[in-house]
C-alpha cells in the first residue's frame, strides 16, 4: 500500500479571503494540491519541502503590479530582474506591455520598479511609452549587464515591429545614480523589411574578456543572405561609450523563423570554466530526417569572442516538441564549478499530449555535455510545461542552484497555470518539486506566462519570485505581475 503524508495549510497573510489547501505527498514522489475552501479569487503561494522529508511551507502575500488594464493589454508578457540600475544597493525590475495603447495602437510600454528595503512599490518609478503605431515597444526585455562598465546595471528592450515595414529596433538604457534615463543611450535597427529585429534580446555577459558586458539580438525573420529565410543572431560588444550600431558578430540560423514571442536566446554563464561568458540559442524548428526535433546551439566565448559557427549543437529526441523554444542559463545546479543550461520543449508529448518537458545540460571543461543530462516531463495534458523558465539562485540554502519552471496552461489547457520550483543537487538531478506556486481558482488565470527570479528586490537574504499572470482577478480583472518577496525554505 502506498504511504502518504497529508498536511492542511492556511495562508494567514492574504489580501482578501482565507485560502485553505490540503497537500498530499506520497513516498513514490507524487504531489497533490487540493483547494478545500476559498471565498474569493485570492491566490495562495505554497512551497513544500523535499517529499521524503518533513513538509515545510512559506506563506507570502504578493505585491500586485498592474498597468491601466486597457483592452488588449498584455502587461507582464515580458519581465526581467535587471540588477541595480541606480546604485542604491537594491535589485530592480522591468515589466513590459508591448500592446499598450497609451500613445496609439500597440505602441507598447515598459515600466521600471526600483527595489528598496520594503521591496518594489506598486507604482512604476520609470516608464517609457513607445511612439510608433504598432511598433510593439517592449516585445522583449532583458538585463543587459553593465555594458559600459560604469557600475550601474543597464536594460535592453526590443521593439520588434518598429519602422515603416517592421524592420524592428532594439534600445539600450544605461543606469545611473538617478536610475534609467527616459531616452535610450543606444539604438540599433533592423536592415530588412519584416525582419522583426528585436524579437528576442539577451544580456550575455562578457564574451571576449574586455571588461564590458555584451548583448545579443534575434530577428523573427531574416531573408539575407538566403532567400529561404531564418533567424539572424547579432552580438554587439560593450564599450566605455556605446556599442557599435552594426553587429560585431552574427550568425544565421536557417532552421527557425518566429512570428511569436519566444525566449530562445540567453546568456549561458561560463559552461566551460574558461573565464569567458557563453551563449545558447534555441532552434525549435530544426528538422532532421523529416522530423522537427528542435535543437540548441552553444557558442563559447574567447579572447576574440565567438567563432563563426556553434561550438556544439544538440537536437531534441521527440518530434514536434519545439525543443529549444525557451532556453536559459541555469547557474551551477550540481556545484561542480561549471555553469549549466536548461532547455524547454513545451509541446513535448509522451502519452499526455503537449505536456511539455525540460532538460538540463551540464557544463564541463569542454563545454556542455549530453552525458548524464537531466530531463523532466510534466505528465499533465496540455500544460505547456517549460515555455518559461528562470534560475532561482539557492532558495533552500543547500549550496546548489535551483530553478523555476512555468506551465501556464496547466491543467489540460485550462489556463490556471502553475510555476514549479525544482532544486539542484550534488548529482545534478533536480529534485522533486520543492514547491508549486500558483493559482487554482479560475480557468483563465494563465499563471506563469512570464517568470523572473533571483536575488531579492528588498536586499534581504531570500529570493524573490516574480510571476506574470495573463488574467488575475482580485476585484479588478486583467493581466498582472505578482512579486513574492524574500522567499526561502
Amino acid at each position: 500500500m502506498q504511504q502518504t503524508s497529508t498536511k492542511t495549510i492556511s495562508t494567514t497573510r492574504t489580501v482578501a479571503a482565507l485560502a485553505v489547501l490540503t497537500v498530499t505527498a506520497t513516498l513514490a514522489g507524487s504531489l497533490v494540491i487540493q483547494q478545500l475552501a476559498q471565498s474569493s479569487a485570492q491566490k495562495a503561494a505554497i512551497v513544500i519541502g523535499d517529499l521524503d522529508e518533513i513538509l515545510t511551507e512559506f506563506e507570502s502575500t504578493p505585491t500586485v503590479l498592474r498597468s491601466d488594464n486597457a483592452p488588449g493589454s498584455v502587461y507582464g508578457s515580458a519581465l526581467a530582474q535587471v540588477g541595480d540600475v541606480n546604485g542604491d544597493g537594491y535589485e530592480d525590475l522591468v515589466v513590459a506591455d508591448y500592446e499598450d495603447g497609451s500613445a496609439g495602437s500597440s505602441t507598447g510600454a515598459v515600466y521600471g520598479y526600483y527595489g528598496s528595503a520594503s521591496g518594489v512599490a506598486t507604482t512604476a518609478d520609470w516608464t517609457v511609452i513607445g511612439d510608433g503605431l504598432n511598433y510593439q515597444f517592449g516585445y522583449s526585455v532583458d538585463a543587459a549587464g553593465d555594458v559600459n562598465n560604469d557600475g550601474y546595471a543597464d536594460v535592453l528592450i526590443g521593439e520588434r515591429s518598429a519602422g515603416d515595414d517592421a524592420q524592428g529596433s532594439v534600445h539600450l538604457y544605461y543606469g545611473s545614480t538617478s536610475g534609467l534615463a527616459t531616452t535610450s543611450s543606444w539604438t540599433a535597427n533592423g536592415s530588412d523589411d519584416n525582419q522583426y529585429f528585436g524579437n528576442d534580446v539577451a544580456g550575455i555577459g562578457d564574451i571576449n574578456g574586455d571588461g564590458y558586458d555584451d548583448i545579443a539580438v534575434t530577428t523573427g525573420l531574416a531573408n539575407e543572405p538566403s532567400s529561404s529565410g531564418g533567424t539572424l543572431v547579432s552580438v554587439f560588444y560593450g564599450s566605455a561609450t556605446t556599442p557599435n550600431t552594426t553587429a560585431d558578430w552574427s550568425y544565421m540560423d536557417y532552421s527557425s523563423q518566429f512570428f511569436e514571442q519566444v525566449n530562445n536566446l540567453a546568456g549561458a554563464g561560463d559552461v566551460n570554466g574558461d573565464g569567458y561568458a557563453d551563449m545558447v540559442l534555441g532552434s525549435p524548428e530544426f528538422i532532421r530526417s523529416s522530423a522537427m526535433l528542435g535543437q540548441i546551439n552553444i557558442f563559447l566565448g574567447s579572447a576574440t569572442g565567438f567563432t563563426r559557427l556553434p561550438n556544439a549543437k544538440y537536437a531534441g529526441r521527440v518530434a514536434n516538441a519545439r525543443f529549444g523554444l525557451s532556453v536559459t542559463g541555469a547557474g551551477d545546479v550540481n556545484n561542480d564549478g561549471y555553469d549549466d543550461v536548461m532547455v524547454g520543449a513545451p509541446d513535448y508529448t509522451n502519452i499526455e499530449s503537449q505536456e511539455g518537458a525540460v532538460a538540463v545540460y551540464y557544463g564541463s571543461a569542454t563545454g556542455l555535455s549530453r552525458v548524464g543530462m537531466w530531463t523532466k516531463e510534466s505528465n499533465v495534458t496540455n500544460a505547456y510545461y517549460g515555455v518559461r523558465m528562470s534560475p532561482l539562485g539557492d532558495i533552500d540554502g543547500n549550496g546548489y542552484t535551483d530553478m523555476l519552471v512555468g506551465a501556464p496552461l496547466y491543467p489540460n489547457a485550462g489556463g490556471t497555470g502553475v510555476a514549479y520550483i525544482r532544486g539542484g543537487s550534488a548529482t545534478g538531478v533536480l529534485r522533486l518539486p520543492l514547491g508549486m506556486d500558483g493559482a487554482r481558482d479560475a480557468s483563465t488565470d494563465e499563471y506563469a506566462t512570464s517568470l523572473t527570479s533571483g536575488v531579492t528586490l528588498s536586499g534581504t537574504s531570500g529570493v524573490d519570485i516574480v510571476v506574470g499572470v495573463g488574467q488575475y482577478d482580485d476585484g479588478t480583472s486583467g493581466p498582472a505581475v505578482l512579486v513574492y518577496n524574500d522567499v526561502s525554505l
